[in-house]
């Protein structure tokens, strides 16, 4: 959920690999990134390499830039840039450097020459290893990608001449529209509905909920009252900007076609905050192919052949 206003960008992936076999022998697909997801619960966290380092990030469709903590610049081998850029984020702004790695690993490919914002605090572990910052958007969006937490993977894919939007996947689906409104921004645009009433908002694995304003929420029928009864908590914005998170249970949450019943959602606590996103806690019984295009698929865990390439281990 944070923006670096810097033209800094990362360059050509190599070392593809080849993917399924898909169903069109016109249909071909390279794998960019194929990346074991460490966690179940939350943002997804995936392993990788800086400079031959293990590491892990976190993949946040909801952040422009591509982030590493400051605290493991040194360690990683990390080089410097000049200079200090702004970071607009919720809550306001903020100060960082930018740093350069020379190598990535992403499971089956290699980055070379790559720039990251060096910002951010973060001390947690997973699986032995340190989690450094997270993909941004302006690196995921550069293929399609696949978030898939029911089975732990997640894919970057390079697609060409496929007829059929989804070639590696069988079984229901559910087609959402997606929007690039900002032709500055790299963000993922997606209208759905909360109670029948639609609201705007994007996608945002870096959100460890779905959440919507405190203005959509009164809109749905919730009132300041009901609010207060629910569990809250804090949250934290941009230069530890702080804010309440209320978590209420709503009737209904629709993604286009597809109905989750009874869902707890956030509510920021700030008429005004209009921080509306799709969050990490629907990855949890589904899976997404975001697509370069105007479209993003979604299929639940339950509807996932057992033969599916990523369920078999054949990922």
């Amino acid at each position: 959920m944070r923006r670096w206003a810097g033209s800094f960008g990362l360059l050509l992936l190599i070392g593809m690999s080849a993917c399924q076999t898909p169903p069109s022998n016109t249909c071909k697909i390279a794998t960019i990134g194929n990346l074991p997801i460490l966690n179940s619960h939350g943002s997804p966290i995936v392993r990788a390499t800086v400079n031959d380092h293990p590491v892990a990030f976190t993949v946040d469709t909801g952040a422009f830039n591509s982030t590493i903590d400051e605290y493991y610049a040194d360690r990683l081998g990390v080089t410097y840039m000049p200079g200090w850029l702004t970071v607009s984020g919720f809550g306001g702004d903020t100060f960082a450097n930018g740093g350069r790695v020379d190598k990535l690993g992403l499971g089956s490919a290699t980055a070379y020459d790559l720039t990251f914002l060096l910002a951010g605090h973060s001390r947690r572990t997973i699986d032995g290893l340190p989690v450094i910052g997270w993909f941004g958007s302006e690196f995921l969006t550069a293929s399609d990608v696949v978030v898939d937490m029911p089975d732990h993977v997640m894919q970057m894919l390079d697609m060409r001449q496929c007829g059929f939007p989804t070639p590696t996947w069988s079984g229901k689906t559910y087609r959402v529209s997606i929007r690039h409104d900002d032709p500055s921004s790299t963000k993922v645009g997606v209208t759905f509905s909360v109670n029948g009433k639609s609201v705007d908002g994007f996608v945002d694995t870096g959100a460890s909920s779905t959440m919507i304003s405190l203005a959509e929420a009164r809109r749905a029928g919730v009132t300041m009252d009901m609010l207060q009864r629910d569990p809250q908590r804090r949250g934290f914005g941009i230069a530890n900007r702080p804010f309440t998170i209320y978590r209420h249970r709503f009737d209904q949450l629709a993604v286009g076609d597809l109905v989750v019943s009874h869902p707890v959602l956030s509510v920021l606590d700030e008429d005004g905050q209009d921080l509306t996103v799709l969050g990490a806690d629907f990855l949890i019984g589904h899976r997404i192919w975001i697509t370069r295009g105007s479209a993003m698929y979604i299929q639940r865990a339950a509807d996932i052949p057992a033969d599916d390439p990523a369920r078999s281990g054949r990922h």
